[in-house]
């Protein structure tokens, strides 16, 4: 468990200093010991982490196929941050993709959990995302009303993003 917490470690510390490819190398590592040693618990923030490096570097189908994954072991869980991350990054993939009713369906479902669950800091994210979203699918009110739902509690650097 000790060499586990490790990899995770340094796959955050490489991931944050924009080392992608020591990233996924550890996180990769990281997510077969875990399948290794059967920790299934742990699986969907293994299949998160690696596949949000793929989401850095471009690699957006393989991270789809992460998030798939991911999502298919929380299915039966209840409401959690890891949930929450996984299925906004996985919004945010299709995002990317320009698949924007595909990210629209998966970061509502996000955002609804973020705010069932209380996870502030992921609702402020997701509700940038929307933004985003919506003004990229040309629903510049609709981004706007949701910036100014979400600005109270929102962080400065977000509200520049919003302004």
């Amino acid at each position: 468990m000790y060499c586990l917490t490790i990899r995770r470690l340094l796959g955050i510390a490489s991931e944050a200093t924009g080392n992608f490819k020591a990233a996924l190398h550890h996180y990769s590592k990281t997510l077969a010991l875990a399948e290794a040693k059967r920790l299934t618990a742990w699986l969907p923030v293994d299949l998160n982490n690696l596949a949000s490096v793929q989401l850095a570097t471009a690699d957006y189908c393989l991270a789809l196929k992460q998030f798939d994954r991911a999502r298919s072991l929380l299915i039966t869980l209840p409401v959690s941050t890891t949930q929450v991350k996984v299925i906004g990054n996985t919004g945010y993939a299709w995002l990317k993709l320009g698949q924007l009713k595909q990210a629209e369906k998966h970061l509502q479902q996000a955002l609804a959990f973020a705010q069932q669950s209380g996870a502030r800091a992921e609702e402020q994210w997701l509700a940038a995302l929307c933004a985003s979203l919506y003004h990229a699918m040309g629903e510049s009110e609709c981004a706007l009303r949701l910036a100014r739902q979400h600005c109270q509690a929102t962080p400065p650097y977000i509200q520049q993003f919003w302004a």
